[in-house]
């Protein structure tokens, strides 16, 4: 179609323990549109001015207003391509040090993946010891109050229709949460 645009979209995500230097190289990448976005703000502050001044006048001058700012700007034009052009010429200067950062691989993957590996290790002994451990005081229960343990489940008279029913309950433990990995966050 005709006039239509696609403006492009940038998502960034830098991910790394705290004091990992994050910051500094986002802020520098985001800098150069954090001051064009300051200036466009700034010439889009003197034409609201401009505007509300010449919305006070009478409509027969705003109309002569109205064509003596678009020829202004027009005479204008030459100038800001030219600052456009001398803005991007400076900003071409960065151009191979954000590449380099942008192609350079991070060294900690491999020692990353490593330590996750060994932390899942060590998920699956704390886990297993837990259980075997669960599964011992379980027994150690069962042995200490066998009695206590019989839980006898009646039906109302009236509902009754057959032979009395018995349940035998037995001690569940739930570890709901898992103190031992509270610093590994």
């Amino acid at each position: 179609m005709p006039g239509w645009k696609e403006y492009a979209i940038l998502f960034t995500a830098l991910v790394g323990s705290p004091g990992t230097n994050k910051s500094h190289p986002l802020s520098f990448a985001v800098q150069p549109l954090i001051d064009f976005d300051t200036e466009q703000a700034a010439i889009f502050g003197e034409a609201m001015k401009r505007y509300e001044a010449a919305m006070e006048l009478p409509p027969k001058d705003r109309a002569h207003a109205a064509c003596m700012n678009f020829v202004n700007a027009l005479e204008k034009l030459p100038e800001t391509i030219r600052q456009h052009r001398e803005r991007a010429e400076k900003k071409r200067v960065d151009v191979p040090t954000l590449e380099a950062i942008v192609s350079r691989t991070w060294g900690k993957e491999n020692e990353l993946k490593a330590l996750k590996s060994q932390l899942a290790a060590l998920d699956c002994k704390i886990t297993a010891a837990l259980a075997a451990k669960n599964e011992e005081q379980d027994g150690e229960e069962n042995k200490q109050q066998p009695d206590t343990q019989r839980v006898e489940v009646r039906d109302n008279q009236s509902q009754a229709t057959g032979p009395k029913e018995t349940m035998v309950a037995e001690p569940v433990h739930i570890y709901t949460s898992r103190r031992a990995f509270s610093g590994l966050r």
